[in-house]
C-alpha cells in the first residue's frame, strides 16, 4: 500500500514523485518504460520554469544536459531588431526525464509496467497491470500525458477545443565545417504572412544548435512531407532573408514533428484519482507554456493539497474539485489556453482587426531594425 500512486512517469509524474517521496511520503511510480525515449518534447526551460525546478531543488542536477542561454537574438527579415537578457536552458526533454528519474528519492519505487485495469474509490484505489501485479493507494495520480485512455476509467472525458491546433517541428543545424555560432539562441519572425509560420527559434543544447518551427498546418498537408524531404530548400522558401543573419546552415538530424490539439477534461472530480499536467489539458508550444502548466500542477497539488488529503480519512470528489478549483492552477490553465489562441489568430486570422493588428506589429519591427546600429549589431555577433 503506497500513499500514493503516479502513473506515468514523465516530466509531470517524475516530478511529482520527488517533491512528495522527499517530503516522506509513500509513492510508488509506474511507467511502461525504465528509460523515457527520444522523443520531440518539449526542449526549452523558461524563465518561470526555471524558478520552479529551483524551487524543487531540481535545477541544478541537469547542468550537464542543458545548454546556457543568456540572451536571444530577435530578427526578422535581414537583421537582428532587439537583443533579450533572459535566463533560459535548451535541453532535450528526454534527457531531463531521464536525469530526474534518477532524482528520486528512497521513498519513491520506481515500477515498469502497464496498466490493464483499474478501480478508484472515495478510500483506495487498486491497479492491476499487465502481468497481474496489483498495486493500491489511497491516492492516484494520473500523469499520462497526451496518449492512452487511462482517464476514461476514472469517468473523465475530454472535450476537443482545436484539432490540429498547431505543428511544431523538430531539427539540429550546423554551420558548414562545424563553425561556431556567434550567439546562443535566436528568434526568427517571417516577413510573409502568409506562410502560416508563428516563429523560427534556434538555441543551444549542449554542443549542438537545435531548431523549433511553430506553425499552423495539417499533417496531412503536402508541405509537410516536402519540409521532411528537404528541410534546407523549405526553410529558405519561407524564409528568403535568413541567410542573411544566421549564415549557411546544414540540418543534420531527422526532421521531427508533433501535431498538437488542444483539449480539456470535463467531469474531473472523480473520487480518489487526479489529473495532473497534459492529462489535464493539452498545451500548444508556441506559448512556451508546456512546462510551466507542468510544474505549476505539481507545485499546487503536491505542496498545497496532497499533504492535507493524506492527513484525513477518504479521498472523495471534494477533496479533488478543491485542485481543480485552485485560483493559482485555474490562472496557469487559462492563461495557457488564451496564449494557445490568440498565437493562431494572430498568424492566421484574415480579418481587419488582425491584420492591422500584424501591420502595426510589422511597422514597429521595421523602426527597430532601422535603429540598430552597425556597431550594436556587431556587438552581438
Amino acid at each position: 500500500m503506497s500513499d500514493v500512486l503516479i502513473v506515468g512517469a514523465g516530466m509531470a509524474g517524475v516530478t511529482a514523485a520527488i517533491v512528495l517521496g522527499r517530503a516522506g511520503w509513500r509513492v510508488t511510480l509506474l511507467d511502461p518504460q525504465s528509460t523515457f525515449p527520444s522523443l520531440f518534447r518539449a526542449e526549452k526551460i523558461e524563465p518561470d520554469q526555471a524558478e520552479l525546478l529551483r524551487k524543487f531543488d531540481l535545477l541544478d542536477c541537469l547542468r550537464p544536459w542543458r545548454g546556457e542561454i543568456g540572451r536571444v537574438l530577435v530578427a526578422r527579415g535581414d537583421r537582428v531588431s532587439e537583443v533579450l537578457q533572459i535566463e533560459q536552458y535548451g535541453i532535450y526533454y528526454y534527457d531531463m526525464v531521464n536525469e530526474l528519474r534518477r532524482q528520486l528519492p528512497a521513498t519513491v519505487q520506481f515500477r515498469v509496467g502497464r496498466v490493464r485495469g483499474l478501480e478508484t474509490s472515495d478510500q483506495f484505489q487498486r491497479i492491476t497491470l499487465a502481468d497481474d501485479t496489483v498495486l493500491t493507494a489511497r491516492l492516484l495520480v494520473l500523469a499520462t500525458g497526451t496518449a492512452g485512455k487511462l482517464h476514461e476509467q476514472v469517468g473523465v472525458e475530454r472535450r476537443m477545443l482545436s484539432e490540429n491546433h498547431s505543428l511544431s517541428v523538430g531539427f539540429t543545424v550546423r554551420r558548414p565545417g562545424g563553425a561556431a555560432f556567434p550567439w546562443s539562441a535566436l528568434t526568427y519572425y517571417p516577413l510573409d504572412p502568409t506562410t502560416r509560420v508563428d516563429y523560427l527559434t534556434l538555441f543551444a543544447i549542449r554542443d549542438e544548435m537545435r531548431a523549433n518551427l511553430f506553425l499552423y498546418r495539417d499533417p496531412k498537408d503536402p508541405w509537410v512531407r516536402a519540409f521532411v524531404n528537404n528541410p534546407v530548400a523549405e526553410l529558405a522558401s519561407l524564409f528568403p532573408k535568413l541567410a542573411d543573419v544566421i549564415g549557411s546552415c546544414q540540418v543534420t538530424s531527422k526532421v521531427e514533428m508533433c501535431p498538437i490539439d488542444l483539449y480539456v477534461t470535463e467531469q474531473a472530480s472523480q473520487p480518489g484519482a487526479v489529473l495532473i499536467g497534459d492529462a489535464y489539458q493539452g498545451v500548444c508550444p508556441t506559448t512556451g507554456t508546456g512546462l510551466s502548466k507542468v510544474l505549476t500542477d505539481v507545485d499546487v497539488l503536491c505542496n498545497a493539497y496532497v499533504p492535507a488529503w493524506l492527513a484525513t480519512p477518504g479521498m472523495g470528489a471534494e477533496k479533488i474539485s478543491a485542485f481543480y478549483a485552485d485560483q493559482r492552477k485555474m490562472a496557469s490553465d487559462l492563461h495557457s489556453l488564451d496564449a494557445a489562441f490568440y498565437h493562431r489568430r494572430y498568424v492566421t486570422d484574415a480579418s481587419l482587426p488582425w491584420r492591422l493588428r500584424r501591420a502595426r506589429d510589422r511597422v514597429a519591427g521595421d523602426v527597430k531594425r532601422l535603429f540598430t546600429t552597425s556597431r550594436q549589431r556587431a556587438a552581438v555577433f
